[in-house]
Parts: structure tokens; C-alpha cells; sequence
């Protein structure tokens, strides 16, 4: 059956290949404009077009040129699949470099095109525009002055031409004009707002609902050089960084205090460079009382990106006549290539609280591992302090499903074309569900075509692609599933499975060593600690730790305080009188609390966790050697050398580990009566070892075979590699037995009842 199907839609995307084209002629009767809002609806952030709530399902285009128009014959086969199967909003791209040109000259006619093409196969559809608002590249010509500057590197002109992909050299060098450029900011706002002007009168404007100002590497938001250089050394940047002291510090005097260097002036203030950057005096920490100009320095970049974010959604709000919702790559966490100070997006308190942005947004964690059949698809962000604060997430679904060469389809025995399908299901069933657990929504972001059926060799992805990412029937057919079980739990009032929270912080980056690979300990925390928590059988929520006052924390048995090195006395008050109690258990690791953001003390760590600890020092990477008594539990180790580090000294406390330089206690817990605290002095990244502090905890073990499991809405939704005989432990104390076919499947339950809802394989 399958391949008879795969025979019948190869067939008829020929058919309408070959019958089926634009020709930009739109029918002239005027639609009604469409107004657009994000608003809480049953306990999960919607999309509401003219008062009617749309779950945030959406298809997407790449960017343009050098991906596709919605125009051309093979995106409007693709668009026309998903219009067949309910889906009403979509996204294409826009860049000022192709409304706005050298001469002086503005033109709509691409921005129509774009909704033009959507409209000539799904007529009542709702468009955003990820509108890029990077200067065009004649603009960067002209004013090298307001460029982004590299320490001991010289930007490189884009290898292509501007017909070409736009962003296609933004990870290298780029010349791009710097985030602090004022007259790129004036400029790029004047010709955003006259775009919004006129285009909200045209009949394609009436169909457009969002725009998603962009701007950084790939509209990412990142800075100019993130993975390799550091930047900006630009005159704009060391102008608005002087600013940015001058109005923190008010007088040079206190700068010089702060700073400690009598020379500092703010008429003379310098961009801190690579080498200051790399300089620490607390261990893997910038003690503040020491290096606070470099801390300064990240404040202020991360300050900057933020105010540049809000300043663009304010000016389109501004200028639309109508609502229309805003957004914007921002809030990125996981899977940033340890490189979160350099160029991420940290400054995330002022964007969640501004009323001028509705939805953050992001590509999937890429790693660790979450490409793999088996392991787990995330968010790239603390996906639940957006539903905390009322905004809307969005994450970028750009996996490429594995393909087989189309000559397979001859083949009605091969078992490689079966096992590959089957295995895609499951990880689109796998990716939907993820978001759908948090309450929130995604688009398929589809690269199209990925390899030549002639040359096959010069493809640079590991599979090949018909039409499009998802251009199967079995792919349709389950998305088109998937869709229906989300819009059935569209006017359900939403609540979270998950039993365990994972606290971590954003700012604390600007503390922590960020050049080369000094900090051993944050990127295991971040990255494979979550990962592990996964592997571990729980459901978790991650949480920024600004985010803490707003919890309810009845359904938490345990809150994991990640990389939550600085506090200050607020969230220690917050920590003392709304989760330390009612039996709950605190997991605290590595150096909690070391910084108060003024200065840094051992003495802060003990106080916080409420054991007593003290100071160890081990010259090589630090090993613990788990206790037998808890099991056969492999030894925790951290990519380097770390220090500070602690070890329990509080005769209170039942110990479960010890180092294997000293023999001194790494972990442990200590039962506070109305609370349990657990410390461990390197990051906990093997999953039995979670497994064994979730579960002391209370918290409900879905199943004890890695495999993975999402829980919100009501669905327990649990992704597996094996497949075979389950035993799913539901949080009621029902236990489900399944008897899954061999191989990958992605399996919805009810969560009270265990019914079976849908299984995707």
C-alpha cells in the first residue's frame, strides 16, 4: 500500500506540475482585511485572526532569493499539500533589500508576489512575513563607517551576488552594518514603517497577520561572528557602550571605582577585546569586584539586541492600521555551541514583559542528539516562561525527513523505503507533539528540494527530497492527524504533565569565562542535563529563574536549579518561601548562588542549598564516584578542569558520592524536614543518576528504557526507538501495557486513561 500510494502522488504532482501555474493575476473582488492577536485562550497563548482562535500550525518557506518564491511551480505544490490538509497560515520572507534600492526607488511589487503566490492556492490564508531588516548590501557599501568591526579580523564582502541568497555569508565574516548604528536604525525604521503604510492598503495586504522582524546571522538575532570571532569593535558599538556607562555610572569617578582603573574616561571608553574578554579572576568566574568591564560590556550587547528587537515590533505596531502580531527570533538557551555570551539572545525579562512583541521563536534544539530516531525534539528556549508570561513560542521544525531515491518507488520489496517512512512518521509525530505538550505551536520549514536525481552525488544532505520536506502522503496524512488532535484541544483548558522544573538563568553568562573552552561545567548543565532528564523517564518544565514568583509549584516534586550561579537576595526570599516547602525536594549543582552579581562568596553556596560545604581543589577533571548503595551508577566527569569546587561538609547529610581526588563528599542530601535539598559539585549528566534523585523526589518515571516522553493537554505523548513490549506508568497509577510493532513509533495517550489516541509509525 505504501508504494502504491508514493506511484499516485509522484503521478499527480506531475499532473498539477504540468497544469497548474501562476500568473499573477489575482482575482479583483476586495477581501476583508484581517486583524491579528495572541491572546491567552483556555491557558495557552493563540492566534486570533478577526476574533476566530487558530492553533499555531504554520508552513513555511526559506528565505528568498536563493530558496524559493511562493510563486514557483514546486512551492505552490507544496503550499497547495498543506492548504489541502486545513492549514490557513503561512510564512514567507522579505528583505528591505527587495523593496528598496540604490536609486532611491521603493517598490511593493515583490512583498505582493510573495502573497500573491500563497493566495493562488489557499485563498483565505493568513500571512507573516519574517521581514529582514539588515541594511541592503548597497547601503553597507556606502556607510562603512557604521559597520560591525571583528577583534583581529577583517570582514569579508559576500562571495555572492546580491540576486543571490542574501544572508548565505552571515556566519562567516560578514560585512554587516553594526546592531549599535543609529543611522542604520533611523533608515531601516523609516523604510519598515512605509512598507507597513502602504502595503497594509494593497488586497495583499489584507491577508498579511504577523511580521517577524529579523536581523543578526540567518535573522537570528545573533551577534556578527558568534561562532568564531568576537565583536563589535565598530566606533557606533564603543559610542553606545560609553553611553550605556556614562548613564549607569553618572560620573567618572565612580566609573574608575567600578572598573578599577584610574584612567577610565568616558569620552575614552574601548570595547573590551578578545584577550579582556578571557581574563577571569574567580576560577571559571568574572569576580564583579574585578573584571566588571567586561561584564559591563555583555550587559550592554545583550541590552542593545533586545532594544533593537522591541524598537522594530514597536514601529511595525505603529504603523499598521490594524492589530497584527509581531515577533522575532529570540530567547535562544539550548544548543548554542557553549557560545551564549557572545552572541545569543540573553537579555530575555524586558522581551517577555513588552507589549510591543507576541511570539519569540527558534529552531529546534540541533543538539545533542535530537536529529536522531529515539532521542528528543526540544526547544531551542525556556519554553515555559513564555507560557508564564503570556507569548507565544514558535519553534522552527526544519529536521529534513530521510528520503530514498525516487527509483525505490519501483521497488515494492524494498524494506529500507518502509523502514524509512515509518521511522520519518515517528519523528514528525515526535517534533509536533513537543510543542503542542507546552502549549504552544510551530511551523514546517521546508528547504524544498535538497539533491538532484541525476547527480546525486553532489547533494549536500544525507537524503533527497521530491518536492519538499514533507511532500509524502504518509507525511500529510499524519501532519493532517496530528492537526486535527490539535485543533480538538484548541477549547480545552491547558495543563502541563510535568512533575519536575528545571531552573536556569541567562544572565549569569555574563559571569562566566567565555572564550575558548574554559567553563566546563555550563554547557553540560544547559545541554546535557536537560538531555538526560529526557532520558531519565519525566516530564519537565524549563523556566528562567526571573520567572520564579509566577510558578505554581503544587505540581513540582523536585526543582532542579541549573546553572543558577548568581542570585540575588529577591530570589533567595523567593526560593525560602514558596519552594522549600510542602516536602518538595531542591536538586542544587555545582557553585548555586557563588555570585550575588557584586561579588562572589563560598559562603553564598552553603547558605542557599542549606548544607554545609566547603572549598575543594582537584587539579585534573574532577571524578565522583557513586555509592553502591544506590546502585550500579556510572561516575560523573565534566569536560575540564573546574574550580571553584565544593564538597559537603554538614554531618546531617546521607552522602551518595565521593571524589575521587580527595575522597571528600561531592554528593548527597540532606532532609530539611518540610523539604529535602540535594547537592552534587559537578554536573549530574548521567540519566540513571537523575533517575535516581527524580524518583527519591516523587516524581512519576513514565518508563525505565530511555525511551522519551512529552506530557500536556491531556496526552502523554511517548516517542520510542525500539518499539516492542511497554509498560507506561501513567502520573494517576495506571500502568498501560503496549505491544508496539519493532522499530521507531511515536504514541499519544490519554493521560488519565491510557487510551490509545494515535500512533505515528
Amino acid at each position: 500500500m505504501i508504494h502504491k500510494l508514493t506511484k499516485i502522488f509522484v503521478i499527480a504532482f506531475f499532473v498539477f506540475a504540468s497544469g497548474v501555474s501562476f500568473s499573477g493575476q489575482q482575482d479583483t473582488k476586495k477581501s476583508t482585511p484581517l486583524s491579528a492577536v495572541v491572546k491567552n485562550y483556555y491557558g495557552k497563548p493563540t492566534i486570533f485572526l478577526n476574533d476566530v482562535a487558530y492553533a499555531p500550525m504554520i508552513y513555511a518557506l526559506t528565505d528568498q532569493p536563493g530558496g524559493r518564491w511562493s510563486t514557483d511551480e514546486v512551492p505552490q505544490l507544496n503550499i497547495q499539500l498543506f492548504a489541502n490538509i486545513g492549514v490557513k497560515l503561512y510564512q514567507v520572507d522579505i528583505f528591505l533589500e527587495h523593496l528598496w534600492y540604490e536609486d532611491g526607488t521603493f517598490s511593493l511589487e515583490r512583498a505582493k508576489l510573495q502573497i500573491q503566490g500563497i493566495l493562488a492556492v489557499c485563498p483565505d490564508a493568513g500571512v507573516i512575513f519574517r521581514f529582514h531588516v539588515n541594511a541592503p548590501k548597497w547601503w553597507v557599501k556606502q556607510h562603512p563607517e557604521e559597520n560591525v568591526h571583528y577583534d583581529k579580523a577583517l570582514a569579508k564582502p559576500d562571495p555572492l551576488s546580491a540576486d543571490r541568497q542574501l544572508i548565505y555569508h552571515d556566519a562567516g565574516l560578514a560585512e554587516r552594518s553594526s546592531f549599535a548604528s543609529k543611522k542604520w536604525i533611523e533608515s531601516a525604521t523609516e523604510k519598515l514603517q512605509q512598507f507597513c503604510k502602504e502595503f497594509s492598503k494593497t488586497e495583499e495586504g489584507n491577508h498579511l497577520v504577523g511580521i517577524q522582524v529579523a536581523n543578526g546571522i540567518y535573522g537570528e538575532w545573533h551577534m556578527w561572528g558568534l561562532l568564531r570571532w568576537e565583536a563589535d569593535f565598530s566606533e557606533p558599538m564603543r559610542k553606545h557602550f560609553a553611553a550605556w556607562a556614562q548613564k549607569k555610572y553618572g560620573t567618572v569617578e565612580n566609573l574608575r571605582k567600578a572598573w578599577h582603573d584610574n584612567a577610565a574616561d568616558f569620552g575614552t571608553i574601548t570595547v573590551p577585546t578578545t584577550i579582556e574578554r578571557g581574563k577571569i579572576s574567580a576560577g571559571i568566574f568574572r569576580d564583579p569586584t574585578v573584571d566588571r568591564k567586561v561584564i559591563d560590556y555583555y550587559t550592554c550587547q545583550h541590552e542593545l539586541v533586545a532594544a533593537d528587537v522591541l524598537h522594530f515590533c514597536k514601529a511595525v505596531k505603529d504603523a499598521w492600521p490594524r492589530p497584527i502580531i509581531t515577533g522575532a527570533f529570540y530567547g535562544y538557551f539550548f544548543s548554542v555551541f557553549n557560545r551564549l555570551a557572545a552572541g545569543s539572545q540573553l537579555d530575555l525579562e524586558p522581551v517577555l514583559r513588552s507589549p510591543y512583541i507576541d511570539y519569540l521563536c527558534g529552531p529546534q534544539a540541533y543538539e545533542p542528539e535530537s536529529y536522531l530516531t529515539g532521542e528528543p525534539y526540544r526547544s531551542r528556549s525556556l519554553i515555559t516562561s513564555m507560557l508564564l508570561n503570556g507569548k507565544l513560542w514558535l519553534d522552527e521544525m526544519d529536521q529534513q525527513p530521510k528520503r530514498v531515491l525516487p527509483y525505490n518507488y519501483k521497488d515494492d520489496d524494498n524494506p529500507d523505503y518502509a523502514r524509512t517512512i515509518s521511522e520519518n512518521v515517528a519523528q514528525i509525530t515526535r517534533n509536533v507533539m513537543f510543542s503542542q505538550s507546552k502549549g504552544m505551536g510551530l511551523w514546517f520549514y521546508d528547504f524544498g528540494p535538497s539533491g538532484s536525481f541525476t547527480h546525486p552525488e553532489k547533494n549536500t544532505f544525507p537524503s533527497y527530497c521530491v518536492t519538499g520536506y514533507w511532500d509524502h502522503p504518509e507525511y500529510l496524512a499524519s501532519i493532517k492527524t496530528l492537526k486535527g488532535i490539535i485543533d480538538g484541544n484548541l477549547r480545552k483548558e491547558y495543563t502541563t504533565e510535568a512533575d519536575v522544573l528545571l531552573v536556569y538563568d541567562t544572565k549569569v553568562q555574563y559571569h562566566l569565562m567565555s572564550i575558548g573552552k574554559a567553563d566546563p561545567v555550563t554547557g553540560q548543565i544547559i545541554d546535557w542535563t536537560s538531555l538526560n532528564s529526557f532520558y531519565a523517564g519525566v516530564v519537565f518544565d524549563p523556566i528562567h529563574i526571573s520567572d520564579l514568583d509566577k510558578v505554581d509549584y503544587s505540581k513540582y516534586k523536585i526543582v532542579v536549579f541549573g546553572n543558577t550561579f548568581v542570585m540575588d537576595a529577591k530570589t533567595k526570599e523567593i526560593i525560602r518561601t514558596k519552594i522549600a516547602k510542602d516536602h518538595r525536594h531542591l536538586l542544587w549543582i555545582y557553585a548555586p548562588a557563588y555570585s550575588s552579581r557584586d561579588s562572589v562568596s563560598d559562603q553564598n553556596v552553603s547558605e542557599v542549598t542549606e548544607i554545609a560545604l566547603k572549598k575543594t581543589v582537584c587539579a585534573e577533571i574532577p571524578k565522583v564516584e557513586i555509592s553502591r548503595t544506590i546502585g550500579l551508577i556510572p561516575a560523573q566527569m565534566p569536560k575540564g578542569i573546574c574550580a571553584p569546587l565544593y564538597s559537603i561538609d554538614d554531618s546531617a547529610a546521607a552522602i551518595y558520592g565521593t571524589y575521587a581526588h580527595d575522597g571528600s563528599a561531592a554528593f548527597g542530601k540532606k532532609d530539611l524536614g518540610d523539604h529535602t535539598s540535594w547537592f552534587i559539585g559537578v554536573p549530574p549528566t548521567d540519566y540513571t543518576l537523575l533517575k535516581f534523585i527524580y524518583r527519591s523526589a516523587g516524581a512519576n518515571i513514565y518508563d525505565d528504557e530511555k525511551d522519551v516522553f512529552y506530557g500536556g493537554a491531556g496526552i502523554v505523548t511517548m516517542h520510542t526507538k525500539s518499539g516492542g513490549k511497554k509498560s507506561v506508568h501513567l502520573k494517576n497509577g495506571k500502568s498501560i501495557s503496549l505491544d508496539l510493532p519493532a522499530g521507531p513509533a511515536t504514541v499519544l495517550l490519554n493521560s488519565t486513561t491510557g487510551e490509545v489516541i494515535y500512533e505515528g509509525r
